[in-house]
């Protein structure tokens, strides 16, 4: 029994030891100091998200919303600013009345994205710059046509910071479309999505 007992004591002991130590070390990681934010801290960072995307407009009216999906890579300069490169696809189907399609829309896009590195919870703020189309998948004939489109994308997002190098939220974005086909009654119309991401940073 007594040694049943030391054990116990010398396990509470580490357990209670590693607890301090990892609450330390998450500390030092997580809440960074005011030098953090002029000092350069160059990292690469992979975002991959999941989510739904819907359509404004004439484009709005005539599908329903769909699953879509991005990844975006990107170059921290400071711990609080990055550009990053995204690629993002999705497709949503038509409304009955449409006929039987589908539209995947696929963008690719620049952006600039500021965060706020406070506490395990770090919301960020996006805008940029891109390109996207719009291609219908149909078997029967369809009011629905391609289009291509320059972008402009803006969004927000909160990461919360599993570890050092991951981070799990929520993000959602609005996106802007920028040539005559967005005043198409049927064709027409800007973008938003919504979705759960994941994103792991290495410091370089």
């Amino acid at each position: 029994m007594h040694s049943v007992t030391t054990s116990s004591l010398a396990l509470a002991l580490l357990l209670s030891a590693g607890v301090a130590s990892a609450q330390q070390e998450t500390d030092r990681v997580v809440m960074p100091s005011a030098s953090d934010w002029t000092k350069p801290q160059p990292s690469a960072d992979v975002q991959v998200q999941g989510g739904v995307q819907g359509a404004t407009g004439g484009l709005g009216a005539a599908t329903v919303v769909g699953p879509s999906a991005q990844v975006r890579v990107a170059y921290g300069i400071f711990q609080w600013l990055s550009i990053g490169a995204n690629y993002g696809i999705a497709g949503q189907g038509a409304e009955r009345s449409m006929g039987d399609a589908t539209v995947v829309t696929q963008a690719f896009f620049g952006d600039v994205r500021a965060t706020a590195p406070f506490g395990l919870f770090r919301p960020y703020a996006f805008g940029g710059i891109g390109y996207g189309w719009n291609r219908v998948r149909s078997d029967a004939s369809t009011p629905l046509a391609h289009t291509d489109n320059p972008l402009l994308p803006v969004g927000v997002g909160l990461n919360f910071m599993v570890s050092k190098a991951v981070a799990v939220g929520p993000q959602a974005s609005y996106t802007q479309t920028l040539s005559s086909s967005r005043h198409d009654p049927i064709n027409g119309g800007n973008y938003w999505n919504a979705g759960l991401s994941a994103t792991y940073q290495m410091q370089l």
